[in-house]
């Protein structure tokens, strides 16, 4: 008897979620979107980029985490990078996702720290600096949490400065300290 109250649970909670997909975001939350209530929009672009209580619209993720992002949000600074640099409702766009990482690497996003030295060890959409790079990851590590992209740079570092003269590690270290400054929650 358990099972099948269990059984039909999930079943209502699916056919909810469905019907839910189908009908789109709740009308109030797209009103607080469009009056400008950040909140509000990054979970409209959330819902839209994975596609759930929303029908599945890289476009309009886009969309609403672009707006949250021209506030200032470092969040969504964050995810426009990752959708240009990987082309997601966008073209990709190496050098745009860079100018997005930058800006909420400078309020201290560990992730968009860690992507923005990625692309300068990479130099994709930037000239590939190693100097740059030490430097960004350097600063996310001191700004992300336990897990894989901790783990992430803290290689990527080691791996980097392995390469590097001691000259220019030296370099990157008074850059980390110039920059850390105001770039470290």
């Amino acid at each position: 008897m358990f099972k099948g109250i269990c059984t039909g649970l999930l079943t209502l909670l699916l056919v909810n979620a469905a019907q839910a997909t189908e009908r789109g975001p709740e009308p109030a939350l797209l009103k607080a979107g469009e009056k400008g209530i950040v909140a509000a929009q990054l979970l409209l672009g959330s819902q839209y980029l994975m596609g759930l209580q929303a029908p599945q619209d890289f476009k309009k993720a886009h969309n609403w985490y672009g707006k949250a992002a021209n506030q200032g949000n470092p969040k969504a600074q964050t995810v426009l990078g990752l959708l240009h640099l990987g082309g997601t409702g966008v073209q990709a766009d190496a050098a745009r996702a860079a100018t997005w990482f930058q800006l909420a690497a400078l309020q201290g996003s560990g992730e968009a720290q860690l992507s923005l030295a990625n692309l300068y060890a990479e130099g994709r959409g930037v000239a590939k600096d190693p100097i740059e790079a030490h430097m960004w990851y350097s600063i996310a590590i001191e700004n992300l949490q336990s897990g894989e992209s901790l783990t992430e740079a803290v290689h990527s570092r080691n791996v980097l400065a392995a390469k590097m003269t001691g000259e220019e590690l030296q370099d990157a270290k008074i850059r980390t300290r110039g920059v850390s400054a105001f770039a470290v929650r």
